[in-house]
């Protein structure tokens, strides 16, 4: 086709490289020479005016020994646009066995490929060489009244597939339209194979995000199982501060009735030989001392447990949280320094319970005194107004073993210390209400500390569950909206190939 020989022939391959064949240019009509290409291929310029219309491309064989070379061309025949597949002349084919070999391939091609009709020519280059050579001038053109004249070239076959080839190139001929669209239809082609494999990769990779996502919000609304939790559990530990100050109020009524009491002679003596002087009786302190600080001890002891278990739970929870997270998605988030965030943040949360606040407030000695007082009106009150009388009555309800010689004696007592004996019993059970009223509202104010030292607790845990959660949560959401985002893009571009591909089909001559 070029109308010289050019390349290398031999029984061996000679094509080790891809060649492309390039024209040289005006002014080099005698001047071959070779650069090698960035990409690895080599270019070789030729002063062949074909070339200035097309470009050659000489490739290794398909049934080379070396598997590189295999690669190179298999890689490379997709770009062309038309490809030859160039046997040996040194064994040419008598007519016979080109008659067969030419029925043999098209029957072949038919059954391959699909197709009825299948257009084949089969030509001798080396009859076809010899006649360019044989018609070439000394200008270096070739004469084409004398080489359409010559018999080798005539019986060549060279001369019909020379005009299917131009004319296939040519892209303003029916089959050169033909060509343009089987050029642009195979990357048209490939790539809308290649989107709709991305297409259901996305859309499978979308699906799991989605059920992550879905899956992170699931364990981040678990938090409020482990709060509900937490809030049954709490009840018990305040029904337990609550018993202490019940059994402590039992303890004071106690007191109460062993000192108001009309036989109770030395707490009356007492009070009314020292008046208003201050002064504690041995049973006062053993309230101090065995009743309340006892059950403020073991209150401060409940409360310590209680805020202990407190935190305990919530680092338990955080651990559990940071687990699943981390097992689950460890490449969504760089934990170390996650980790890092939340401890930082953990050491700023660590504050004392309110409870202990509320505990510590109470003056253990500013109640003793309220209830001595208290206990000195009682006795003042009740044992002052008897008399001489009415308190040597008292002495002898003391001594006599009967209840009737206590009435007996309580008799003998004036009309006003008789009344003051009677309301005895009120005013011993108003100090009891007292006692309870003060009770109700410590414990009171114990339990509302309880709660708020609960609340607060589960504040810290849902702050720790976000510091953990909200990072996965976020990435979770990025990649599912980068990966819908990414659906919205292909259908877009699925959209402007199915345009291309309409169009590139209506391609017709201008």
């Amino acid at each position: 086709m070029l109308g010289k020989r050019y390349m290398k022939e031999g029984v061996i391959p000679t094509t080790n490289e891809i060649t492309l064949l390039c024209y040289s240019g005006e002014g080099y009509d005698d001047e071959e020479c070779s650069e090698k290409h960035p990409d690895g291929h080599f270019i070789r310029y030729l002063p062949a005016s074909l070339l200035k219309q097309i470009c050659f491309v000489d490739t290794p064989g398909t049934n080379v020994i070396l598997k590189r070379q295999q690669r190179l061309t298999e890689e490379f025949v997709p770009r062309a646009d038309l490809v030859l597949f160039v046997i040996s002349a040194d064994r040419p084919l008598t007519e016979s066995e080109s008659e067969e070999a030419v029925r043999f391939v098209k029957d072949n091609a038919q059954q391959l490929l699909s197709v009825d009709q299948i257009t084949l020519y089969p030509v001798s280059s080396r009859y076809a060489l010899e006649a360019k050579i044989a018609a070439t001038r000394e200008d270096g053109k070739i004469d084409l009244h004398i080489l359409s004249k010559d018999p080798k070239w005539i019986y060549s076959g060279f001369s019909e597939l020379e005009n299917y080839i131009f004319s296939f190139l040519d892209a303003s001929t029916n089959m050169g339209a033909e060509r343009v669209r089987l050029k642009l239809e195979t990357p048209i082609g490939i790539s809308t194979a290649l989107l709709a494999a991305t297409e259901e990769h996305i859309i499978t990779e979308s699906a799991k995000a989605n059920a992550q996502l879905m899956t992170i919000k699931e364990n981040i609304a678990k938090l409020k199982q482990y709060q509900q939790l937490m809030e049954n559990d709490s009840i018990s530990w305040r029904k337990r501060i609550l018993s202490v100050i019940e059994d402590a109020n039992k303890c004071t009524e106690k007191i109460i009735d062993s000192i108001l009491r009309i036989s109770n002679v030395e707490v009356a003596a007492e009070y009314i030989l020292k008046g208003d002087r201050p002064g504690s009786i041995p049973v006062i302190s053993s309230f101090e001392n065995e009743v309340i600080d006892s059950a403020l001890l073991d209150i401060q002891s409940l409360l310590g447990k209680y805020w202990t278990w407190l935190r305990s739970s919530n680092a338990q929870q955080e651990r559990r949280f940071r687990e699943i997270f981390e097992d689950e998605w460890p490449s969504l988030v760089n934990s170390g320094k996650l980790n890092t965030e939340i401890e930082k943040k953990t050491e700023e949360q660590i504050q004392r319970a309110h409870s202990m606040e509320v505990l510590e407030e109470f003056n253990v000695k500013a109640a003793a005194i309220l209830f001595e007082q208290e206990i000195r009106e009682v006795v003042i009150e009740t044992f002052g107004g008897l008399g001489v009388a009415g308190f040597s009555a008292s002495i002898l309800t003391s001594i006599l073993p009967t209840t009737v010689e206590d009435l007996m004696a309580l008799g003998l007592c004036s009309a006003g210390g008789f009344y003051g004996v009677w309301k005895l019993p009120q005013r011993r059970l108003e100090v009891k209400n007292k006692v309870q009223r003060t009770s109700n509202s410590f414990a009171r104010q114990l339990e509302e500390a309880m709660q708020e030292d609960l609340a607060q607790a589960m504040r810290d845990a849902e702050h720790q569950v976000d510091l953990i959660s909200k990072p996965y949560e976020h990435a979770a959401e990025l990649k599912a909206n980068r990966l819908n985002g990414l659906l919205v893009e292909i259908k877009h571009v699925g959209r402007k190939l199915q345009l291309l591909q309409f169009r590139i089909q209506n391609f017709r001559v201008s």
